[in-house]
């Protein structure tokens, strides 16, 4: 007699539907898993570029740290971009 794995006989032992739903619910979470890990790299390649922050207050801190702005020029900015 010949054994077939989960459910005996093949194809339809009572194992046989867990081990089909099997074989379709890992691909299609593997595809999941695979879309949300390249829209994660998206999002934080795009963070890389445009900078640690694009917020208007951290592109203010920035522009302050890099001496481009004096202390007086950023605490007006800062005093602007937080009553908004």
């Amino acid at each position: 007699m010949m054994y077939y794995g989960f459910g005996g006989n093949w194809p339809g032992g009572p194992g046989w539907g867990l081990s089909m739903l099997l074989y379709m619910i890992i691909p299609v979470a593997v595809l999941v898993g695979l879309i949300f890990l390249a829209f994660y790299l998206w999002d934080r390649r795009n963070k890389i570029v445009l900078g640690a922050g694009s917020e208007p207050l951290d592109i203010v801190k920035q522009r302050y740290a890099r001496g481009e702005i004096t202390g007086e020029e950023f605490q007006r900015l800062k005093d602007e971009l937080c009553r908004q």
